[in-house]
């Protein structure tokens, strides 16, 4: 039967689940990559449970002779729909599944009404930024994804006020983001403190300087080097077990002060955007997402 590419239903859970795990457990091995998340079949069928009942997530299902061979989701937050979790089944690779599953997914994007596309690819894949880039996506920056040594943190300076957000502090993250970020990230913010996640803020005086998350969609966004010093440190020195980051390479002395203070690179990914996009103003330290 021909290939078909369709919005997921509960009945393509399992499905979704196994071809996920199974074309990711590949890619790792091949690479010598980390484990990533979800971990198993398991905690992915709960994943792919909490997408398809959330507004927030459109979830597309590669199906051929009644199995799911490939998928992806669109993660719809503030003006952005951002891929996630890209795959296709190690005996079906090769084949045009990714290709097919995207070119719906940029279809979907323009029908829900989005016309800044993003995603997020591991630099090894040199496949997946090759269909990628022959869809029209564009590399946009190249950043480390970096990890705390429990125990060490880098040198920040004392003038620099770094604490744990709050509610409170969401109308300045939004009209931060919108500054800086070039986009709104107030919806993924306030989902992190609403799960109790860490977050933290950084200020000089009474100035908002930048600001990090750490679970859900974790990313940041910060003035200049020493906000960005000042936020990982604090975060190493709290919370050394979810203290990752995402350097951007075009801050060199920012990576090398983010290493010498006991961070380490856990894999490389570039930041690939479809349709208008604006370039950050700082430092921006992208999500999985964007």
């Amino acid at each position: 039967m021909p290939l078909k590419v369709i919005e997921a239903q509960s009945e393509h859970i399992e499905g979704l689940a196994q071809s996920c795990i199974a074309a990711f457990d590949e890619f790792n091995e091949q690479h010598l990559l980390p484990q990533g998340t979800p971990r198993d079949v398991a905690s992915a069928i709960e994943m792919y449970k909490k997408l398809l009942d959330s507004e927030k997530a459109h979830v597309l299902a590669a199906v051929q002779d009644g199995q799911v061979v490939g998928s992806a989701w669109l993660r719809l937050e503030d003006d952005v729909a951002a891929f996630e979790d890209v795959n296709t089944s190690p005996a079906k690779q090769g084949n045009g599944v990714a290709r097919a599953i995207m070119t719906q997914g940029l279809e979907a994007a323009d029908r829900l009404g989005y016309k800044k596309i993003r995603l997020t690819q591991s630099a090894h894949n040199s496949t997946a930024l090759s269909l990628y880039a022959s869809l029209g996506f564009e590399v946009k920056e190249t950043f480390a994804e970096m990890k705390a040594t429990p125990g060490q943190a880098p040198e920040a300076l004392p003038a620099f006020e770094v604490r744990p957000m709050t509610e409170a502090d969401l109308p300045a993250v939004e009209a931060f983001s919108k500054r800086h970020y070039k986009l709104s990230r107030r919806v993924d913010v306030a989902a992190v403190l609403a799960e109790g996640g860490p977050a933290l803020l950084v200020s000089r005086g009474d100035a908002f300087a930048g600001y990090l998350t750490l679970a859900g969609s974790a990313h940041g966004m910060a003035k200049t080097e020493q906000d960005v010093l000042a936020l990982i440190s604090e975060a190493a020195r709290l919370y050394p077990d979810k203290a990752i980051f995402c350097c951007p390479l075009s801050f060199p002395s920012l990576y090398r002060k983010a290493l010498l203070g006991g961070y380490k690179t856990l894999e490389i990914h570039n930041l690939m955007a479809y349709g208008p996009y604006d370039r950050p103003e700082g430092i921006c330290m992208p999500s999985s997402a964007y």
